[in-house]
C-alpha cells in the first residue's frame, strides 16, 4: 500500500516551524480512545510515514481512512498556485472529513508534517464497521459532518468563476450548495482577481461560468452532471446492476422509503435529479422523521447519514424514466445501469 506522493500535484511544502494543533471545533476533531483505536486496529495495519508524505489528495476519492498515531499531520488548500496550511491534527485524531463515507473526492489535501505512524483502513471496511459498532460510527459521522460544515465555511474547495447574475453561474452555486459541496463563489464583476485569473487560463468572457478543480483543471460551463462527476457524487460500479428496490426522488419520503427497504435487506437504489433531502435540504431543523438523526440541520441531511447507514446507494443527479418491458419493470439512470427485479414475473 502506498500512498506517496506522485508528480500529479505534487506535495505540500511543510513549514519549518511546525504549528500548533488545532483546537477542537464543536467536537469536530474529536480524540479516539484507547479502546476506540484497538476495535479500528482489528480492519487495518499501522505503518510509519515520511514528513510530507500525502494521506489525502484533493480531487482523487478516499481510499482509506487514516488514524493519527504519532506525529502532526496537515490539511491544505490549493488555489491560484498557492497551499495554505488551514489544519493541524495530532495523534488519536482521524483524518479526512465527508468523503471518506460518501465515496466523494477529497476537496483539501492531508499530509504528514513529520515523521509519525498512522493506523491506515480500507474505507470500505470502516462503512461495514460503522454499522457494526453504531456508537463509533456516530462519533465519526458526527464528525465528519461538523468537518464538512467547516469546509464550506471556510470557502475551500473547488471554485466557480463567473457573472452573479448569469443563469448557469446560478444554477452550479444551487447545485453546490444543495449538495453540500465545499466550494467559493468567484464574482467577476467583484472579484479583483478574477479578470486577472481568466486571463491567465484563457477563458473569453463568453465562455463563462467555469469551474476550477484538482490541478486547476478548468470545466467550462459544466452540465450539473459534469460538476458532480467531478466532485465524485456520480455512483460508480457495474454498467448494470439489478437491484431489489428503486426510489425516485430522494427528499424525506424517499429517503424513509430507502431505509424501510434497506432496514429489510433488500439492495436500494435512491435516484434523485439534484440532490438528497428535497425540501429537508433548504430547512433549517429536522425533527423526528424516519432517515435522519434526532434534531439534525436539514442542510446537512442531503449526505444521507442514516441511508449510509442502512446500505442503501444513492446517486445524484439522475434521471429515471419507465422502459417497455413485458416481464419486469425497469428503470435507466442516463446508460442503462440499474434494474428493478421483476414486479410482474419471476
Amino acid at each position: 500500500m502506498s500512498t506517496r506522493p506522485t508528480s500529479e500535484g505534487g506535495s505540500p511544502t511543510i513549514p519549518s516551524r511546525l504549528p500548533p494543533e488545532t483546537p477542537d471545533l464543536h467536537g469536530a476533531y474529536p480524540r479516539l480512545s484507547a479502546a476506540e483505536i484497538e476495535t479500528l486496529s482489528a480492519h487495518g495495519e499501522r505503518r510509519f510515514v515520511d514528513p510530507g508524505e500525502v494521506l489525502l489528495r484533493e480531487g482523487e476519492p478516499s481510499t482509506y481512512f487514516y488514524v493519527l498515531l504519532e506525529g502532526l499531520a496537515g490539511v491544505f488548500e490549493d488555489y491560484d498556485g498557492r497551499r495554505r496550511l488551514i489544519r493541524v491534527h495530532g495523534p488519536r485524531r482521524f483524518l479526512g472529513e465527508l468523503s471518506i463515507l460518501t465515496g466523494q473526492v477529497e476537496f483539501v489535501t492531508t499530509a504528514a508534517l513529520n515523521a509519525g505512524e498512522v493506523l491506515a483502513i480500507p474505507a470500505d471496511r470502516l462503512r461495514g464497521l460503522a454499522l457494526r459498532q453504531p456508537e463509533l460510527g456516530d462519533l465519526i459521522l458526527r464528525a465528519c459532518l461538523i468537518r464538512r460544515s467547516l469546509l464550506i465555511g471556510s470557502g475551500a474547495g473547488f471554485r466557480i468563476v463567473g457573472s452573479r447574475s448569469s443563469p448557469d453561474t446560478q444554477r452550479l452555486r444551487s447545485f453546490a450548495a444543495r449538495n453540500r459541496l465545499p466550494h467559493r463563489f468567484v464574482d467577476i464583476e467583484s472579484d479583483a482577481v478574477a479578470e486577472s485569473l481568466i486571463r491567465q487560463l484563457g477563458v473569453t468572457p463568453d465562455a463563462l461560468p467555469i469551474v476550477l478543480v484538482r490541478n486547476h483543471e478548468v470545466l467550462r460551463n459544466p452540465s450539473n452532471a459534469e460538476l458532480a462527476e467531478a466532485a465524485g457524487l456520480r455512483a460508480h460500479g457495474p454498467q448494470e446492476e439489478v437491484v431489489d428496490l428503486i426510489v425516485v426522488g430522494a427528499g424525506p419520503s424517499g429517503l424513509a422509503a430507502a431505509v424501510y427497504g434497506a432496514s429489510e435487506g433488500l439492495s436500494t437504489v435512491v435516484l434523485d435529479a439534484i440532490a438528497t433531502g428535497g425540501q429537508a435540504g433548504t430547512s433549517s431543523r429536522i425533527e423526528n422523521y424516519l432517515g435522519f438523526p434526532p434534531e439534525s440541520p436539514g442542510q446537512s441531511s442531503p449526505s444521507g447519514p442514516q441511508s449510509r447507514r442502512a446500505s442503501s446507494a444513492r446517486a445524484s443527479p439522475s434521471r429515471a424514466k419507465p422502459a417497455n418491458c413485458t416481464d419486469r419493470m425497469a428503470i435507466t439512470w442516463f446508460a442503462p445501469r440499474w434494474t428493478s427485479r421483476s414486479q410482474h414475473g419471476p
